[in-house]
């Protein structure tokens, strides 16, 4: 039996934190990790984990490390969110946990209707930090956006996490929204 390589460089985004002062903004934060996955996903040199297994290592109760060995992943991104009102601040680093070293961290701040603009610019460095070459159907891809309306975007999100509960009144409320 032959075994096959994956060349791809392994990459999962974890859930990001609400650091937002209301602590009502998990929607936000599990809207920005769905958008990166999915931004990402279109970079044939990644192999980036689904939205499924991010959302399963919530309940993760180890290291980091045996999670990444476990889960043969070797980079993560790991961030948090911070919304108050239209005033936003994603802040994001990746980590290489074979060497034990941030790539890079930064810090990105910005209104709702910024928020396009900072999810394409979290992405870019991404790519930068990983030292991936985009092909030009991969860096139009990772521009790609749904909509450019923001608050749309912002009921999108919040209409999903309702959606994600799974019950009546979640349903109920997502098709609302």
């Amino acid at each position: 039996l032959v075994k096959e390589t994956d060349s791809r460089k392994s990459l999962m985004i974890l859930p990001f934190e609400d650091l937002s002062p209301t602590a009502d903004n998990q929607w936000f934060a599990d809207g920005i990790v769905n958008e990166l996955i999915s931004a990402l996903s279109n970079v044939k040199s990644l192999r980036v984990t689904d939205k499924e297994t991010t959302k399963e290592y919530k309940n993760f109760k180890g290291h980091l490390v045996a999670y990444a060995k476990e889960m043969s992943i070797r980079y993560f991104i790991q961030g948090d969110v911070r919304k108050f009102g239209d005033q936003i601040k994603i802040t994001s680093s990746l980590l290489d946990i074979e060497s034990g070293d941030h790539l890079w961290q930064d810090s990105l701040k910005g209104t709702m209707d910024d928020i396009f603009d900072i999810q394409e610019k979290v992405a870019e460095k991404v790519v930068e930090g990983l030292k991936v070459h985009l092909g030009s159907d991969e860096k139009k891809k990772l521009a790609e956006r749904g909509t450019i309306n923001a608050e749309a975007y912002e009921l999108f999100l919040k209409g999903g996490e309702y959606f994600d509960r799974h019950t009546k009144d979640g349903y109920e409320l997502s098709v609302q929204l």
